[in-house]
């Protein structure tokens, strides 16, 4: 696992942002732009995909399957998958880029959806997370929660086999986050990960409301200035 604070590093370099927009829940911002996403966030830190060759690999073990796991911790993130068996692969499917992956027919699980599912404890406090995700290169569309609440879907295909997420919370920690490959065999988070704070912005504040606001207060000028003198009158 390596530490960057230099954020423009998110895989950027090979993987290309595919949207342009952000949808809004509440508290919840979902990114599909890396601009967008950058200028909503601050304190950004990378942690970068990484394994190993598994010291006990009989012979003949494709040295592109890295780290099997249960569960990894990657940053302050650990990662599990739907069946709670996943692998680590460098196998050039992203370019040089490793890639966590779930796959439930190649790993035992049958037809089940394949799923990544990344936690992370309330004290790490992270507010805001980017990723980039694919399907083994071929079409699906993933659907995505945020602490068991679903966000819009995002879609790669085999000419975009790879899509930039990003979401904020202003509401408090994210401490989970799932991604699911609805019609494809396997589900990819590729090459890291970003963790962040979401930057409050202040209140958007109505027109209308405003307007009335201010014939409030004015008219309450008027009404104060235009008062007899009571009390202190001669």
């Amino acid at each position: 696992m390596v530490r960057s604070k230099v954020y423009l590093g998110l895989c950027m370099g090979l993987l290309g942002t595919l949207g342009t927009g952000l949808v809004s829940a509440g508290a919840v911002t979902e990114y599909t732009s890396l601009g967008n996403w950058t200028t909503a966030v601050d304190n950004v830190s990378t942690f970068t995909i990484s394994g190993l060759p598994p010291p006990d690999a009989p012979p003949g073990t494709p040295a592109e399957m890295l780290t099997p796991f249960n569960s990894t911790t990657l940053g302050p993130a650990t990662f599990t998958t739907g069946d709670g068996f996943g692998e680590i692969f460098n196998d050039g499917q992203y370019g040089k880029a490793q890639y966590i992956s779930d796959n439930p027919q190649a790993f035992g699980g049958g037809d089940r959806v394949p799923s990544v599912i990344a936690t992370f404890g309330a004290s790490a406090d992270v507010t805001a997370l980017a990723f980039t995700l694919g399907a083994n290169s071929l079409a699906s569309t993933i659907d995505i929660s945020v602490n068991g609440s679903a966000l819009a879907p995002v879609v790669v295909s085999a000419a975009f086999p790879t899509t930039f997420f990003a979401v904020t919370d202003t509401s408090g920690p994210i401490t989970n986050i799932t991604f699911s490959a609805l019609n494809n065999i396997e589900m990819d988070v590729i090459n890291s990960y970003a963790t962040a704070t979401a930057v409050k912005t202040a209140p958007e504040i109505d027109p209308v409301s405003a307007m009335s606001a201010m014939t409030l207060l004015f008219g309450g000028l008027v009404v104060l200035r235009g008062r007899r003198p009571g009390r202190y009158a001669a």
